[in-house]
């Protein structure tokens, strides 16, 4: 089944436009809808979701010469994107005062260390939250398109079932 430009427009209930202004307002407006933006072989939607709304990612739907899909990437939404870096910025305000003092590595390690496991688990668990998020909204609009899919298949020791 081919998916047109008119299947990708239906899925839009808001058309806005794809700017770091537009993602913030969605942001604190909490607003679910599905918005987006459409142009002539590139179509941008987004939606959030309900318990996550700070990190929802942007479909890009490209289209060849004759309005057919053809491909679909993501992205991070801008005011998230810049919202995560301030927020990481600001957490490492404490980890860096010893940069303004005289440096000194080997008196400073374990602070050296520290930091970068709080920046790499910062940036490791928002990479998941996305990864998760992006999943979510993915099977959803290929529930609305119709389009088949394989679900990934579960591994027999993951940390999920040891869990569960």
């Amino acid at each position: 089944m081919e998916i047109t430009k008119a299947d990708i427009v239906s899925l839009i209930e808001e058309k806005q436009t794809d700017t770091f202004l537009t993602h913030l307002w969605t942001i604190l407006k909490s607003d679910y809808r599905p918005a987006g933006e459409v142009h002539n072989r590139i179509l941008k939607v987004w939606k959030q979701n309900g318990w996550n709304s700070l990190f929802y990612p942007v479909f890009s739907f490209e289209l060849n010469q004759q309005g057919i899909l053809e491909n679909i990437s993501d992205r991070l939404n801008s005011a998230g994107k810049i919202i995560f870096i301030f927020v990481c910025g600001l957490l490492s305000l404490p980890w860096l005062y010893w940069v303004y003092e005289d440096f000194d590595p080997s008196k400073y390690w374990l602070l050296i260390v520290g930091y970068i496991l709080l920046l790499g688990a910062l940036i490791f668990i928002g990479r998941k939250v996305y990864k998760m998020e992006r999943n979510i909204l993915l099977e959803e609009i290929f529930e609305a398109l119709e389009i088949e899919y394989e679900q990934p298949i579960e591994k027999e020791w993951s940390w999920k079932k040891i869990i569960t």
